[in-house]
């Protein structure tokens, strides 16, 4: 008599390894590539397709804000969100980098 459940089945061990029941895989780091690298950006996307723990993204920030062509309100914000970073500088450099995210 065979078995109803494919999770048994040996012509598919991933499915004993993988139950509905568990829990999805959560990102623990983002690779951001430059919006200038469009290939590396494929490239990593493709080479990390199967694993649930990274995430690869396109930058696509905009350096310089619009300016303002009347006088100005009274600011909501008391700093601005995108002050240069380590990241900002590796995407400068290098075209990519990694950001850990935190985790228990």
């Amino acid at each position: 008599m065979a078995q109803a459940s494919s999770a048994r089945d040996p012509r598919c061990p991933d499915a004993a390894a993988k139950q509905p029941d568990d829990p999805p895989e959560t990102v623990r780091q983002l690779i951001i590539v430059a919006g200038d690298r469009a290939h590396l950006y494929e490239h990593l996307k493709r080479g990390f397709a199967g694993n649930g723990t990274v995430r690869v993204l396109l930058n696509r920030r905009v350096i310089a804000r619009r300016a303002r062509s009347g006088p100005c309100e009274t600011q909501r914000r008391q700093a601005d969100r995108r002050m240069p970073s380590k990241v900002d500088a590796l995407l400068r450099a290098i075209g990519w980098a990694i950001v850990p995210l935190g985790g228990p």
